[in-house]
């Protein structure tokens, strides 16, 4: 070969066939990263099965939740198969360094890979074709095709040198999902990107999308703008054809800065943005039409990318010594965790909210309910006096006040409990009768003389008294005076015997029974209903948000769980997973 000037080429070209990719051994980390994930899966998804589903609401929350985790692992799961080949090509090329071309249908990727094989091959150095069919390689004759439609409908590549590995993809936004799918297959295998854009719409939002999804996976990244040229027609023996030149190295600037500021804005992150190399402006054609002479590359741009390149290489050689390790946590931060945070946080946090705000509801509920309550209660409560008034069984009317304050007050709290419990819990209410009191029975008072049959026996014993007194005083006095002494005598006897009749007579009141009343007891128990009905309704909701605030806790240690999917595995290396329950 002959002897060649040094350039930014040569020495890219050098610095290629010198390149030593060595892996470090980090089985041992890859396995405990491995089976911490598969532990924590099942940790979640044993939460998710385990938590409380006594209503409606928790029922179909609880199955959207399950069913969010078992599609978010399995999607996440399929996605890490569909990434084998990609990381069986890595494995088979452990020893060369994988450089993976983004961009666009048509941005000039297999433009810019067909230039690269020349450009080795100017140099004598080996470059193998070759495309992959069904995980094989099957190398190819010819240059790579280039048109103006999408054509790359398979991974193909070229192997320069003994050391590097360049891939075309069919293109990260591609028109064909399939292609699109190849494309995100083989993207673990990449030790470094090259986001191609073309220079007439450089760094479109589509673009700058995927350049995030490439930056999150911990590869560095170089931004080419292709077919930085213009064509200037110039005549020829009269006839007019093209010329392509270089555009002006100020509007290249320009171009650069710009699409660097909106790729920066873009990853809004200082770490990710740190492995974005600064944009390189190239044009094959006019390389090519100057011949590709060391001016002609300068001019075209390609000794600045040959210079960003020979950087990019030493980031990458540092990636591949970790490669295993960094597929896998790209896997779990920008695979499963993103799965797990679009699938299963949103339910999650839905179901958190309904929870607060049954909590916040139920509690402005209590003291309604209570009242609603209390209302039935006293509207039966002259009923059930009635039924027992006549023999004023206290007990029996606490009994059955206890039986239908429970019915009453369950249908008032399955009705606010609905969502959260199929049935209220049984509530056992035994009122206590002696704080009741009892019936009223009601008195009359009657007053009425005693001693009328002593006061008519006086009467007539001082009447007589009198007769005889006077017979006595007949005798006396002679016969004339028998007759006067009898009349004398009886009336002072009568008089007598009244005065002694009056004080034999005494005057009493009668309490007499008219009847039994309820009204005080009414009143009483009014009283303690109110009381007890609120402390009732307070007890049950008060147990229904407490088991709520439980949920809440459950929900909130599921998603911390979601978060340390993508701690590092230095953190919480063979440490236990934990209950998220």
């Amino acid at each position: 070969m002959t002897t060649m000037e040094s350039t930014a080429e040569t020495r890219w070209i050098k610095a290629v066939g010198e390149f030593v990719c060595v892996s470090e051994a980090i089985q041992t980390q890859l396995d405990a990263l491995n089976h911490r994930t598969e532990a924590m899966q099942q940790t979640l998804q044993t939460a998710v099965t385990a938590l409380p589903r006594k209503g409606p609401m928790l029922e179909r929350s609880g199955r959207q939740l399950e069913q969010a985790v078992a599609d978010a692992i399995h999607q996440a799961t399929q996605n890490w198969g569909e990434g084998a080949l990609g990381r069986q090509f890595s494995d088979s090329m452990a020893d060369r360094l994988i450089l993976l071309i983004y961009g666009k249908v048509n941005a000039g990727k297999s433009t810019l890979l067909n230039f690269l094989v020349e450009r080795f091959a100017a140099h004598g150095l080996p470059a193998q074709r070759f495309r992959i069919e069904n995980g094989h390689e099957v190398a190819l004759e010819g240059p790579f095709e280039t048109s103006c439609t999408e054509n790359t409908a398979h991974i193909q590549g070229v192997k320069l040198g003994e050391t590097l590995v360049v891939l075309d993809t069919p293109g990260m936004l591609s028109v064909t999902q399939a292609n699109h799918a190849l494309t995100e297959r083989f993207r673990v295998a990449a030790d470094a990107a090259l986001l191609v854009t073309s220079s007439g719409a450089p760094g479109e939002t589509q673009e700058l999308d995927v350049l995030r999804t490439a930056a999150e996976s911990g590869k560095p990244i170089q931004i080419l703008l292709t077919q930085s040229d213009v064509n200037e027609p110039m005549e020829v023996d009269g006839e007019i054809h093209d010329r392509w030149v270089n555009k002006d190295p100020a509007r290249r600037l320009g171009q650069e800065e710009d699409v660097l500021t909106r790729a920066r804005c873009k990853l809004n992150d200082e770490g990710v943005a740190s492995l974005l190399e600064e944009p390189v402006s190239v044009s094959v054609k006019c390389a090519r039409e100057a011949g590709c002479t060391p001016a002609a590359l300068e001019e075209s741009g390609f000794e600045r990318l040959y210079q960003r390149l020979c950087r990019l290489a030493d980031s990458a050689l540092e990636y591949k010594r970790e490669k295993p390790l960094k597929i896998y946590q790209d896997y779990l931060q920008n695979v499963l965790y993103l799965s797990l945070r679009t699938k299963v946080l949103p339910p999650l946090e839905d179901l958190r909210s309904a929870g607060r705000q049954a909590i916040e509801r139920l509690g402005r509920q209590t003291r309604p309910m209570s009242e609603a309550v209390l209302v039935e209660m006293i509207g039966a409560l002259p009923a059930v006096l009635r039924r027992h008034q006549e023999r004023q069984d206290v007990q029996a009317v606490a009994q059955e006040l206890s039986t239908l304050l429970a019915t009453i007050s369950q249908t008032h709290l399955l009705n606010a409990l609905s969502d959260y419990e199929t049935q209220a819990e049984a509530i056992l209410i035994d009122l206590d009768p002696g704080r009741f009191g009892g019936y009223t029975e009601r008195f009359i008072n009657v007053e009425q003389q005693r001693g009328a049959g002593l006061a008519a026996a006086a009467g007539a014993g001082g009447t007589a008294l009198g007769v005889y007194g006077a017979a006595k005083l007949g005798t006396v006095i002679g016969t004339a005076g028998g007759p006067l002494g009898m009349v004398v005598g009886g009336l002072i006897g009568g008089l007598v015997g009244t005065a002694i009749g009056r004080l034999a007579l005494t005057q009493e009141t009668l309490r007499l029974p008219v009847g039994v009343d309820y009204f005080e007891l009414q009143t009483r128990i009014e009283d303690l209903l109110q009381a007890e009905i609120l402390n009732l309704m307070d007890t049950q909701i008060s147990r229904v948000c407490t088991e709520l605030e439980a949920l809440d806790g459950r929900l909130s240690k599921m998603q911390s769980l979601v978060d340390r999917f993508i701690e590092p595995i230095e953190a919480t290396e063979l440490t236990p997973v934990g209950d998220a329950a």
